[in-house]
């Protein structure tokens, strides 16, 4: 069974913000099952906050994320084949999309791989296509 994701109630700028989280911070896999997972790595103290808007996020898709901690990281997992492809198709075509998806895109890269700080934006990133 696949389970149905519900995209329309998100906006624009919240599924880039989901996107850019991901590039950040995010990893995908499937095992030979075919199991789907999507993780989010983040810092169990500073990122409590992220955590919190990004659950809310995949709540609200209707997907059930579940919250692991492991070696000082909280990682928020979930199991779905059509958002593991929905991450898939935007990562490809990220310079594509419209302005409102790349400011969310900017925002959860920053939460992911930056910091705001005295006036200044900071993103850490090792790919310089992407930067």
């Amino acid at each position: 069974m696949v389970t149905k994701i519900e995209l329309n109630n998100i906006n624009n700028t919240e599924k880039g913000y989901l996107i850019g989280l991901f590039v950040g911070d995010g990893y995908l896999y499937h095992d030979r099952w075919r199991h789907y997972k999507i993780n989010f790595y983040l810092n169990p103290k500073k990122d409590k906050d992220i955590a919190k808007f990004t659950i809310s996020l995949l709540n609200r898709i209707d997907l059930s994320p579940y919250i692991m901690y492991h070696k000082g990281c909280l990682i928020i997992r979930i199991n779905s084949k059509k958002l593991f492809l929905y991450i898939q198709r935007k990562v490809d075509k990220i310079f594509l999309e419209k302005k409102d998806f790349l400011i969310g895109f900017i925002s959860g890269l920053i939460d992911s791989d930056g910091y705001v700080a005295k006036g200044d934006i900071v993103i850490s990133n090792i790919d310089k296509h992407l930067l």
